[in-house]
Order: structure tokens, then sequence, then C-alpha cells
């Protein structure tokens, strides 16, 4: 709780609700796709100016770096309902409209599935590799 302030997302400071009417799945879509369509104008970029390369590469690891924590428990968020036993029904504890039981749930969670491959999964993995490779200059013996 102490460090939630660290973990906001550029859409909590943008809400859209006011605008378009949206659910859960509509602000995961938009969570997890942002830093990645960020991350493919950096890598085309890079391709325009190759003596950018360098730079937009630091670029791309301080956007991941970023965005690790908020798409990472936007992502886990999925699997969060909350049952009420009075009406034996189960609902999605950061989006109440979306009944835990429906086909909406259903793509989140499928949705959310393939996503924890490349945020909480894929990010730290690409790190390790990253460090890996540079082992010996972090550490030469």
């Amino acid at each position: 709780e102490v460090l939630a302030f660290f973990n906001v997302g550029i859409f909590d400071l943008l809400p859209l609700e006011c605008q378009v009417d949206s659910d859960y799945l509509v602000g995961l879509l938009l969570t997890l796709l942002t830093p990645i369509c960020i991350c493919l104008i950096v890598f085309g970029y890079s391709l325009v100016r190759p003596s950018a390369k360098e730079r937009c590469f630091d670029v791309f690891l301080l956007i991941t770096y970023l965005v690790l924590p908020t798409c990472s428990t936007t992502i886990f968020h999925v699997w969060t309902c909350e049952t009420f036993d009075e009406i034996d029904k189960s609902y999605l504890t950061v989006d109440y409209s979306i009944d835990c039981d429906s086909d909406r749930y259903a793509q989140l969670v499928t949705l959310a599935s393939i996503f924890v491959l490349v945020f909480p999964v894929g990010i730290p993995c690409m790190y390790a590799v990253l460090l890996w490779r540079s082992r010996l200059e972090l550490n030469p013996e």
C-alpha cells in the first residue's frame, strides 16, 4: 500500500470512462498495448536512424522497466473475483460489471494468460538474458 503511489498507469491519470463506455477488458488492452506500440515506434525510429540505435535501446529498457509493475498488476487483477453468497455469483473485483462466469470474463482470462508471458515473465527473462550476456563486462574476474 505504501508503494502504491509508484504504481500509477497513464490511464489512471487520464480516465476514459467519462468519454468511452468501457469495461476492464478495454482498460486491460489499452494498458498492455500502449507500451508495446511505443516500443514499436522506438524500434522503427532506430531503423530510420541507425546512429540512434543504442539510445533507442536505452529508451526501450526504460519503458519496459517503468511499465512492468503497472502492466503486471493490471494482468493479475483478472484473477481476483469476489463471490456474493446472497446471490450466488462472482464478480471481478476491479470491475463489478463483469460476472466471473461470463464469456467476457473468459476473454479476459485468455488475454491475461497470454500477456503473463509478455510482461511478468517475459520482461524479467529479457533482463536476465541481457545481464547474463554482459556478465563478464559487469564483473570481470
